[in-house]
């Protein structure tokens, strides 16, 4: 099974997702993708400044606490799965 991975601020509570891969590491970075890398952009244009952190989501869980960078915000609790 693979999970996937976020660069996150702590201070700002937004996170992007950046990849998927194995556990033990990112393979598959999506550098080709113009969306993603528009989001990164932004994402780290928005946090100059701030420390950011590389997690795995799925070890990580409150990341899901943090609201995905360019999407409208929502509440936690309405998230389906």
């Amino acid at each position: 099974m693979s999970s996937t991975y976020s660069i996150i601020c702590r201070e700002t509570k937004q996170r992007v997702w950046i990849g998927q891969g194995d556990r033990n590491s990112m393979s598959s970075f999506y550098s080709g993708d113009p969306k993603i890398m528009s989001n990164l952009a932004g994402f780290l244009n928005a946090t100059i400044g701030k420390s950011l952190e590389f997690v795995r989501n799925d070890v990580n869980e409150f990341v899901y606490d943090f609201q995905e960078f360019g999407e409208p915000e929502t509440n936690p609790t309405d998230r389906t799965f």
